[in-house]
């Protein structure tokens, strides 16, 4: 199940870019993939990553710094 969360959340983070690129930040398209992005995340989060975990690792690559 993890690894089809983070795909998944890497595939709505792709698009949400994208569509924030063509329509703006405030886009509620944008906002609607962000929290869908936000739903998913918080089910990831049900399995407690801890520090050094795939996940951490996964999350750190996708929004670095």
């Amino acid at each position: 199940m993890k690894g089809l969360l983070e795909i998944q959340i890497k595939d709505l983070r792709e698009k949400m870019e994208e569509t924030a690129k063509k329509k703006g930040l405030t886009d509620p398209e944008v906002i609607a993939i962000s929290q869908e992005i936000d739903q998913l995340h918080n089910q990831w989060n049900l399995h407690r990553p801890t520090k050094g975990s795939p996940y951490l690792r996964f999350m750190l690559e996708l929004w670095p710094g």
